[in-house]
């Protein structure tokens, strides 16, 4: 889905900017599947509804909290990503009522492309995917970080008997 925009020698020359967390609450996020098929012994989580949370307390040299999945100077030892992880570097966020897709700013291969390809990206199908997703898991938008880039957006969020919800955009 995102190889028109990184190429695996993207990725592979990357010192995991996209697998190291400054912040530990922004470690993946797994639906029930992702964590049924990919649950290793010693990886602790937090569960939120129908989600997991990766928890990890293991620190890099930069005291970043890195992902429990990632093998230094090689990168995620995962064959099949969680979600999350596949649409890196794209979040799924709430800003101002709505939910958008934003792209960070962290990714260095991203961030030599133009604006108009990383545009093409979104809407040749990676936004129907997400669209799909956060029908189905709310629970993955994400708070807005200051400096992601808004690229799209594809509806609202509300609140239904206590639980969010996502409205598609018409």
């Amino acid at each position: 889905m995102l190889k028109n925009l990184l190429s695996p020698e993207d990725c592979s020359k990357c010192p995991d900017k996209c697998c190291k967390f400054t912040d530990p609450s922004h470690l993946p996020i797994l639906t029930e599947t992702e964590f049924k098929n990919i649950r290793k012994e010693g990886i602790t989580y937090n569960r939120k509804e129908n989600l997991f949370q990766l928890k990890s307390s293991e620190k890099n040299s930069e005291g970043k909290t890195v992902c429990p999945f990632l093998i230094e100077n090689k990168g995620c030892e995962l064959k099949h990503h969680p979600f999350e992880c596949a649409i890196w570097p794209f979040y799924v966020m709430r800003f101002a009522g709505k939910v958008v897709i934003a792209v960070s700013p962290n990714c260095p291969a991203v961030n030599r492309k133009c604006f108009e390809d990383i545009q093409k990206t979104v809407n040749d199908g990676l936004s129907d995917c997400i669209l799909g997703m956060v029908k189905e898991y709310p629970g993955l938008i994400e708070d807005y970080y200051d400096n992601a880039v808004i690229i799209k957006v594809i509806g609202e969020e509300s609140i239904s008997e206590g639980k969010r919800i996502f409205l598609p955009k018409d």
